[in-house]
């Protein structure tokens, strides 16, 4: 008998539950080949939301994990650098995503333009990235 792929999943989380909606939105309109599970980690700042993707990380059963959060409060370097060494990617609005989201999306980039981010949606792995 032969064994049927697994999908790969991706983590998602997002600061709170705006982010939340946003980004399940997001997921239902492109489908790829990968599964993303979304997650809201409740808010309290950005220490919570960090210490929420570091959490699952050591869990281990996301392959890549991604935050989703505003800019409007201190980032905690150490909580930022562990996130960068294990591989998490993390997404800020800039300064919060109530605010961007009712920016006007650039057409030419299909993106949410903030004054640092562009978050866009790349079909191959189905999964959400910026640019800065």
């Amino acid at each position: 008998m032969a064994k049927k792929k697994l999908k790969t999943v991706y983590l998602v989380v997002g600061e709170g539950q705006t982010e939340k909606a946003f980004l399940n939105h997001l997921k239902s309109i492109f489908r790829g080949n990968s599964k993303i599970q979304i997650k809201s980690a409740g808010g309290k700042g950005p220490d919570n939301v960090l210490n929420s993707a570091l959490a699952e990380y050591k869990q281990g059963a996301f392959k890549k994990i991604c935050v989703f959060m505003d800019n409007d409060l201190p980032i905690p370097k150490k909580l930022s650098d562990e996130c960068k060494k294990k591989g998490i990617k993390v997404i800020l609005n800039d300064p919060c995503f109530e605010c961007c989201a009712s920016m006007k999306p650039d057409t030419n980039l299909g993106g949410i333009i903030t004054t640092q981010t562009e978050v866009f949606y790349d079909k191959t792995t189905s999964l959400f990235f910026s640019r800065v």
